[in-house]
């Protein structure tokens, strides 16, 4: 059997898949990406796309305005039948708003990124199976099967992006602990007539749990979770349209205003949730993401999120390491990373699921009282919004999190000079000015080209000021080429002299974002985190971390001198 060759090999051509496709093909990196079915899904599926979400499409190429056909509710509505206990607004997604929620259908999720993907000359291959491989080394000899028959692929690295069964982790060996909810859940996708409005959410709390009615796409179109009462936990369903008629029972039952059902259901199922995670997501040149490292209770919409997040992550470091350019254990911090990320969602998709089904008097009480009342406490509620819409995720304690922070004299200077983003910490987007021509240039547009350098002149910058960070640039760019960009953040009028690489923040607010009251240089990671913060009197710290990311011996010789001036 003839062996072919590739890079990476990705298995599962679901959303996780598909970004990490999207990230290789954005930076040229040789991959195949299988997929045993057919054709796409044609089913919603996972529905929620978080605002992180929606800011890792825009860094991928993918504009909000292309996330279409979608619903985009402007509120979350808890209930008790007819009367609201609490409303959560949502936002539309300009500065200073609540976080946005878009409810899609995943078949539509898949397009969009498949789209993007054969925008940059990738595709997937459909109706190939892996059946299974070895590691020889440092290289994957997998078995797939497709259109041609059997055949052998070598590969550098292979990630299994192939759903909670897994081949990859099931042939790589890797535990996947944890359990089944004893509960089962009707979902169903229905076009309901009803009086209530389809541009918000609605959540009914009441003694046997939570029901919730969701908007998707169409004008009517919700879907509908009833998580069913013992009595009900072993009876079968014979079809989708007895499915949707006993959610849509449950449903009229808890709402509290009069019901018409219209139409067929466009999806239904009756299924158990459960909460497992991998014990690792690398072993060797193999790698997990999404439901085949991780899959949990649907409550919060986390888990496609979660999955493009990983395959984010992910893709970037590859990139590094199959050109040779990553510092060893750079890949070791995929699972540094993400595996804590996935287990905290594990723990409060669980701690949410047992408070909104249990049936003890004390989580009754809790829930039908409590809860309402603490969701209408405006820090309380901005803080959920921020874990459930994946902003406040970050990687503080990475070791690609140089934290300037932590010792006391830092400490000192960021008392008195601002404090602003800390390493590990998301960056936002946000709008600069390019000196040359006067033209905006957003923030994620500089972050999609990869490691992002931004040298900011403080407050009060004198030309010896701009001289140093001029020199920075020019050392960085002489230690690692074109991996890393550079830019001049200047607030009008540039002192120094204008550069090429220099952008204008006539607003400060970038200056204010980062704490750069004075002088100092922020590397953002090419997934939009910030990895060094540091001023320019701290010798050998940029060169070291850079060393942390590249295939590289920096001295300190060859960058201290100038970030001691």
């Amino acid at each position: 059997m003839a062996t072919d060759r590739v890079v990476t090999l990705v298995v599962g051509a679901g959303p996780t898949g598909l970004t990490l496709a999207v990230e290789l093909a954005r930076r040229g990196v040789p991959f195949r990406l299988i997929d045993r079915e057919v054709e796409r899904t044609r089913t919603s599926r996972a529905i929620g796309t978080q605002a992180r979400t929606v800011e890792v499409f825009r860094v991928m190429g993918i504009p909000e305005s292309a996330l279409e056909p979608a619903a985009r509710p402007r509120a979350l509505r808890f209930a008790e039948r007819d009367r609201t206990l609490a409303r959560i607004p949502l936002g539309d997604g300009r500065p200073g708003a609540p976080p946005r929620l878009i409810s899609m259908d995943e078949s539509d999720t898949e397009r969009v990124l498949e789209q993007r993907l054969e925008q940059l000359g990738g595709r997937v291959e459909r109706s190939t199976e892996l059946l299974g491989f070895r590691v020889d080394g440092d290289r994957v000899i997998a078995t797939l099967r497709g259109p041609g028959g059997a055949s052998e692929l070598e590969a550098r690295f292979l990630v299994g992006a192939d759903g909670a069964h897994s081949t990859v982790r099931r042939e790589a060996g890797i535990g996947f602990a944890g359990a089944a909810y004893p509960e089962r859940f009707l979902l169903a996708d229905l076009d309901l007539d009803w009086d209530l409005p389809h541009d918000e959410g609605h959540i009914w709390i009441g003694d046997d749990g939570l029901v919730a009615a969701i908007p998707l796409p169409g004008e009517r179109r919700f879907r509908v979770i009833v998580p069913l009462p013992p009595a009900y936990a072993a009876k079968e369903y014979e079809s989708e349209a007895e499915i949707a008629a006993e959610a849509e029972t449950f449903l009229g039952l808890r709402a509290g205003v009069p019901l018409r059902r219209i139409g067929d259901p466009a999806w239904a199922s009756a299924f158990r949730i459960q909460r497992r995670q991998a014990d690792r997501y690398r072993r060797g040149p193999v790698f997990l993401a999404g439901d085949a490292a991780h899959v949990h209770s649907p409550v919060g919409g986390q888990g496609m999120n979660t999955g493009i997040q990983d395959a984010f992550n992910l893709g970037w470091k590859l990139a590094l390491a199959t050109r040779d350019q990553a510092a060893p254990g750079l890949l070791d911090t995929y699972e540094s990373e993400r595996h804590p990320i996935a287990r905290g969602v594990l723990q409060g998709t669980h701690l949410g699921t047992r408070l909104f089904l249990a049936q003890n008097p004390l989580m009754r009480v809790v829930r039908e009282q409590a809860v309402p009342a603490i969701v209408n406490i405006p820090p309380v509620r901005r803080r959920i919004l921020a874990a459930v819409s994946q902003l406040a995720v970050g990687y503080r304690g990475s070791p690609l999190s140089v934290n300037v922070d932590d010792r006391e004299e830092a400490r000192r200077w960021l008392r008195r000079h601002g404090r602003g983003l800390r390493p590990g910490d998301r960056v936002p987007d946000a709008t600069l000015i390019d000196a040359r021509g006067g033209a905006p240039v957003a923030l994620f547009d500089l972050i999609s080209q990869g490691w992002t350098l931004l040298l900011f002149q403080g407050n009060q910058a004198t030309p010896e000021t701009i001289g140093a960070l001029e020199r920075i640039a020019r050392q960085v760019q002489d230690a690692v080429g074109a991996a890393v960009l550079s830019y001049f953040v200047l607030a009008p009028p540039a002192n120094g002299g204008v550069v090429a690489a220099t952008l204008l923040d006539p607003t400060r607010t970038v200056a204010h974002i980062f704490g750069a009251r004075q002088a100092l240089v922020a590397l953002v990671r090419p997934d939009g985190y910030l990895g060094y913060r540091g001023r320019l009197d701290q010798p050998g710290e940029l060169a070291s971390y850079l060393a942390r990311v590249f295939a590289m011996r920096l001295r300190e010789a060859e960058i201290g001198p100038i970030l001691r001036q």
